[in-house]
């Protein structure tokens, strides 16, 4: 078994001094603890529970691509939808332009 963690826990003295007295590894009874949490000695067949979580993380992964190409089609929506908004807000605002500077130019050459 690899140990690739180091942390620090408090410990009810009185606890550990049994533990010390009984010849306990402290380490054993903490990964016989954390096991028994996560439920690891209770699978049967680990290649098969393996196979499963394979599956199961295929499955999550077509799901979670699926959802990103939905959003993504959302995403592109929108972005025409206010490109398309902002060309036209662009040609209004055109249009009263060139309507001012035509008037602009029809008064100067009556002033002329």
């Amino acid at each position: 078994m690899e140990f690739n963690k180091c942390t620090c826990v408090k410990v009810n003295k009185e606890k550990m001094d049994m533990v010390k007295a009984k010849g306990l590894n402290l380490q054993d009874l903490l990964d016989k603890a954390m096991d028994e949490e996560l439920n690891l000695n209770n699978i049967p067949n680990k290649k098969q529970r393996i196979k499963e979580i394979d599956e199961e993380i295929a499955k999550i992964t077509k799901k979670r691509d699926k959802a990103l190409a939905d959003c993504q089609k959302k995403i592109d929506i929108l972005m025409k939808n206010l490109i398309e908004s902002k060309d036209h807000e662009e040609k209004t605002y055109n249009k009263e332009i060139e309507l001012l500077e035509l008037e602009k130019k029809l008064l100067e050459t009556q002033i002329e």
